[in-house]
């Protein structure tokens, strides 16, 4: 490529001799003309020794003819630069400097910001895909990358986690450096709790965690286990995760304590503790033992008010009904008929209040309400909106179509993380699709 961009140059070089033939012209005529200035000295008297213009003494030369310039020569040395010009500009503009620089610029630019980042790291895992790199080259990245990684303050590039795996499936990442990769790339998890329960509600406690620090397509999983203690509830500890998941998967775990009625007889109002001990063991789609195992103890607290305390205002307000209807979109019922298993999920948009909603479903004369013993739950969003899903038996649903009417439900509200502020009334969303499942197939949950 580069040897293409110099033999272009020739071109260029070319315009440029006709251009300065052409403009300095050739010489016409049989006249006398002065060697200095190229003034006419024709005509001149026998005794004139000087040229008259520059006052050069004649008898130290003169040329024969005078310049005239070549305007036919100077078009076309510029027709050759603009051409020259023209291809050396499609040419630089196809050509990808990042094959050409170093890779100690390259390693400089991975650093800063996106999409500078992007670029360079980009033709860093190019060279190691193509073996342009040694170990040494491959070690230095890889020492960078792992830095970058353990960074927790600096936001994750995937592209760093891209070359760390890359260079382990070609064998040209060590162990050590596999094992740390593998040990920083879970996030660190938060406790999420309820801030204020009334006497005898449940307990709604969980812990969320971003998505990994690892490559966007990781082949790191996890298996979870978490034990939570909450003051006032019986302890309880999660099963031990037997399916390894996609470590970059992101989301929030969630459950609902029940508040032991022996102690919350006596137990006075005020702040109380919750406790989390998250265990997880991270493994690779290559290895049967954990690579890395992490532990993680969280804290909160959360308060206890009078049975009979305000911990969610309910708005009545009539005018906000056909607003959170039209924000709901995407609406999906499924129903597996061979164990009556229905599932509902819909997306909410940005919503001008918080929501929270039982389920009661409508085709013809029969209807069916659900209940929190049979059910995973009601509909429940705060304002930011999103994806909502609720799922549990419905028995002897025969119906293509059914309506759905979503009641307003305090207890629902109660149950969520954040919700303290919630509408008051009831939407129906009718002629909604049921769709029919394989018989033999069932949602997965986790």
């Amino acid at each position: 490529m580069l040897s293409l961009i110099a033999f272009l140059a020739i071109p260029i070089i070319a315009g440029i001799v006709f251009i300065w033939r052409g403009r300095r012209g050739r010489r016409v005529g049989d006249h006398p003309v002065c060697r200095k200035c190229d003034f006419d000295l024709f005509g001149l008297p026998d005794n004139q020794q000087r040229c008259p213009e520059c006052g050069q003494e004649i008898s130290r030369g003169v040329y024969t003819g005078s310049r005239q310039r070549r305007p036919v020569t100077v078009l076309i040395g510029v027709t050759m630069i603009l051409m020259g010009i023209g291809a050396e500009t499609l040419i630089i503009r196809s050509l990808d400097f990042q094959h050409y620089k170093p890779l100690w610029l390259l390693k400089r630019e991975s650093i800063m910001a996106p999409p500078v980042s992007y670029r360079a790291l980009g033709e860093i895992d190019r060279r190691l895909t193509r073996g342009l790199l040694n170990q040494s080259d491959i070690n230095g990245v890889a020492d960078l990358a792992l830095a970058e990684q353990g960074n927790t303050k600096k936001s994750w590039n995937n592209y760093w986690g891209n070359f760390l795996e890359l260079a382990r499936s070609v064998n040209k990442l060590d162990d050590s450096r596999w094992k740390r990769y593998a040990e920083q790339a879970m996030s660190t998890p938060t406790m999420v709790i309820r801030k204020k329960i009334r006497r005898g509600d449940p307990i709604p406690i969980g812990w969320t965690r971003p998505s990994a620090r690892a490559a966007s397509n990781t082949r790191l999983a996890d298996k979870i286990h978490d034990t939570i203690t909450v003051d006032l509830a019986e302890e309880r500890a999660g099963p031990d995760g037997d399916v390894p998941y996609p470590l970059n998967v992101s989301g929030m775990t969630t459950c609902i304590e029940i508040m032991d009625p022996q102690k919350i007889n006596t137990a006075p109002e005020g702040f109380y503790n919750a406790r989390i001990r998250v265990g997880c063991n991270i493994y690779d789609d290559h290895s049967k033992e954990p690579l890395a195992q992490k532990q993680y103890d969280l804290k909160g607290k959360w308060e206890l008010v009078a049975a009979d305390g305000q911990t969610v205002k309910e708005i009545h307000d009539d005018r906000l009904g056909p607003q959170i209807e039209s924000a709901i979109t995407d609406l999906h019922l499924q129903h597996y008929a061979k164990n009556d298993w229905c599932s509902l999920s819909l997306n909410f948009g940005p919503l001008p209040i918080g929501v929270a909603f039982s389920l009661e479903f409508r085709a013809g004369n029969q209807h069916w309400r659900t209940k929190l013993n049979e059910w995973s739950g009601g509909i429940a969003s705060s304002r930011r909106g999103g994806w909502i899903s609720a799922s549990g038996h419905l028995k002897d649903i025969t119906a293509d179509k059914v309506d759905i009417i979503l009641h307003s439900d305090i207890n629902e509200a109660m149950r969520t993380m954040d919700l303290d502020e919630m509408w008051v009334g009831e939407i129906v969303l009718k002629d909604v699709p049921v769709h029919r499942m394989n018989p033999s197939t069932k949602p997965s949950k986790r």
